[in-house]
């Protein structure tokens, strides 16, 4: 066989492993960035969803402090933001939840509270329904930026990337990429291999 011939299928093996290794390179970083885009787009949601309940709940436990009268419309509004956490959150979340309604129910049917009752209530630390909810939501949220997920715990979501795993693989892929241009730019003869 002639030296030149195996010279030129050496050059165009080498040329189509480094093609099929930057291109899998570049799939790998798009996959992640997809990854850690749709991670966050789950947290966030999810963050909105527990701010409104504690919103929701807050405003519903007062009036249930102060009233005997149920006010519908806001525990409808209720339970609609615990049905979608049904969805979205990870069991322990929507017990507590389940929790902090049946406690809101319970305040409507006990007696009103007077300013009093309500200060040794405080006193006593027993006026923050929303406590547990609060820990629970932060420790999913926690573990879901943590990267230590599971499918059943929060529904489906892939396994995170971390962002700034994410922006050194960019940073590397494009690192890379403007070597290899810069050396495609140049004669044959001058690239130091």
């Amino acid at each position: 066989m002639n030296p030149a011939y195996v010279t030129a299928v050496a050059a165009l093996a080498g040329s189509a492993v480094g093609g099929l290794t930057s291109l899998a390179a570049s799939w790998l970083t798009q996959r992640a960035q997809a990854r850690a885009q749709q991670l966050a787009h789950d947290v966030g949601r999810r963050e909105v969803l527990y701010k409104n309940f504690i919103e929701e709940a807050s405003k519903s436990y007062a009036d249930a402090i102060q009233h005997n009268e149920i006010d519908g419309a806001k525990l409808v509004r209720l339970y609609a933001v615990v049905s979608r956490m049904r969805v979205l959150s990870s069991q322990p979340v929507v017990e507590r939840a389940d929790t902090v309604m049946r406690m809101i129910m319970e305040t409507y049917a006990a007696p009103n509270k007077t300013i009093r009752d309500v200060a040794d209530t405080v006193n006593r630390g027993g006026l923050d329904p929303l406590r547990d909810f609060s820990s629970a939501c932060r420790e999913e949220l926690r573990t879901a930026v943590g990267g230590t997920t599971t499918r059943e715990s929060l529904k489906d979501i892939p396994s995170p990337v971390r962002c700034a795993d994410i922006r050194r693989t960019s940073r590397t892929s494009r690192r890379r990429h403007r070597q290899s241009l810069h050396l495609g730019a140049l004669p044959l003869h001058e690239v130091a291999l």
